[in-house]
């Protein structure tokens, strides 16, 4: 009997389900999966995600087996990252993007530069790409010698700023013969290239995260070493009341919003005569001390049902006198570290006439409604959000003195996802 010989093979694909239907990524702090946000990715982004996430839609049903891939392309290339398998994660699925990938994406460019976030689905072998690409503005440009630690903006090849008591002579401390008085700062330039010569800065100066001081230096004459002069001026001195305070400073470069922070350095100040020590939120998780300190958070447990305000507590002062009314300063941001203040959950609010037993054991003021103090802060980013808050005692005097200031985190955003009062995010 003659047996014929085996035919030739061709691989063929077999697909009896539909392929999924795919909608445009978004990416974290940058665009929305429904469109909303400012649509740049920089570095306070990067510094937020350690790198960039991108959020990759809901689609059908079919997915237990199914593997992602995202695609990054800018002008000096493309990068493929993954495949990543779905597994039993949720949708939207958040994929991690490394920021060295960023960063060589990124490559020589200054200012900003559009960025193209694409993605694949792996079903079964074949690959089912996203029709639409998600284009955002992409910025990583900085200021700065080399920074060690990015996307971390304290860049530790940058000396901390130098304060002397003005009349004390004391480094990093002000104390009660330096009251009234502007407090000299030396900031010294970095030598870690690329050199301060490179092309033209800005020093701004910050004490207790507010702006007090900037300078413009020369960058055809500056030199590794130099000593710039600056001031924290006494009204700041003032505000911030006594206690430990932090003092840095940021490269400002005119191509690009990004900053690069020099490491905090902290000053003892006993100058004010009258200080008040800070406020706190009842319900909120405490400070946690450092230098610099990880913030308090502001949860839902902080503005409990049904009125969800926040009570925010003022501690006793042998300042405080009966019948006297003091204020609450709030100012929601939409950053972590109270630098972009939101106007509309910004207020002030009165405490109820002081009597006898508030001034001995301290005394709260409410501050609401939820719906405008708390929401806003979270609406654009329920990962990000912060609020300052202090209060103002009208003292006998020429104007009120601030308290200390003390910033939350705010996190009103729980699973769902939903504000705390259960209404849809965002």
């Amino acid at each position: 009997m003659n047996v014929s010989k085996i035919s030739h093979q061709f691989p063929i694909i077999v697909q009896l389900r539909p392929a999924p239907v795919l909608l445009p990524a978004g990416i974290v702090d940058a665009v929305s999966l429904a469109g909303f946000g400012d649509r740049l990715f920089d570095r306070p982004d990067a510094a937020r995600s350690v790198g960039m996430t991108v959020l990759i839609p809901g689609y059908d049903i079919d997915r237990a087996a199914d593997l992602f891939v995202v695609r990054l392309t800018t002008l000096h290339g493309t990068e493929d990252v993954g495949p990543i398998p779905l597994g039993g994660s949720r949708i939207p699925f958040d994929f991690h993007v490394g920021f060295p990938t960023l960063r060589a994406l990124y490559g020589t460019s200054t200012g900003r530069i559009d960025l193209s976030v694409e993605y694949s689905v792996l079903r079964h072998g074949t690959e089912h790409r996203v029709p639409t690409p998600t284009v955002i503005e992409f910025d990583l440009d900085v200021g700065g010698p080399e920074n060690d630690n990015e996307p971390d903006p304290v860049n530790n090849n940058l000396l901390p700023p130098n304060l002397e008591g003005p009349t004390s002579g004391l480094p990093e401390e002000l104390t009660a013969a330096d009251r009234g008085l502007d407090a000299p700062v030396i900031v010294t330039l970095w030598s870690a290239a690329p050199l301060p010569s490179a092309r033209p800065f800005e020093i701004w100066l910050y004490y207790m995260n507010e702006l007090v001081d900037t300078v413009t230096v020369d960058n055809t004459t500056a030199l590794p070493g130099d000593e710039i002069p600056m001031t924290v001026p006494w009204p700041y001195i003032q505000k911030h009341s006594n206690g430990t305070i932090p003092l840095h400073y940021e490269i400002v470069v005119p191509t690009t919003s990004n900053r690069t922070f020099s490491p905090p350095q902290p000053i003892t100040v006993n100058a004010n005569s009258i200080a008040f020590l800070a406020p706190r939120v009842i319900g909120a998780l405490p400070e946690i001390p450092g230098t610099p300190p990880i913030p308090g958070l502001i949860g839902c447990s902080a503005a409990p049902a049904p009125a969800r305000q926040v009570q925010v507590f003022m501690p006793p002062h042998d300042s405080f006198t009966e019948g006297m009314r003091v204020t609450v300063n709030w100012t929601g941001c939409s950053d972590d570290d109270g630098r972009v203040p939101i106007a509309l959950a910004t207020g002030r609010f009165d405490s109820a006439p002081l009597t006898l037993e508030m001034i001995r054991v301290g005394f709260n003021v409410a501050v609401g409604p939820y719906a405008t103090y708390l929401k806003p802060i979270n609406q654009a980013n329920h990962s990000a959000g912060s609020v300052l808050i202090s209060y103002s005692v009208p003292v006998i005097g020429p104007s009120p003195i601030d308290s200390a200031e003390i910033v939350y985190e705010v996190r009103g955003v729980v699973a769902g996802p939903a504000y705390c009062d259960g209404t849809p995010w965002p």
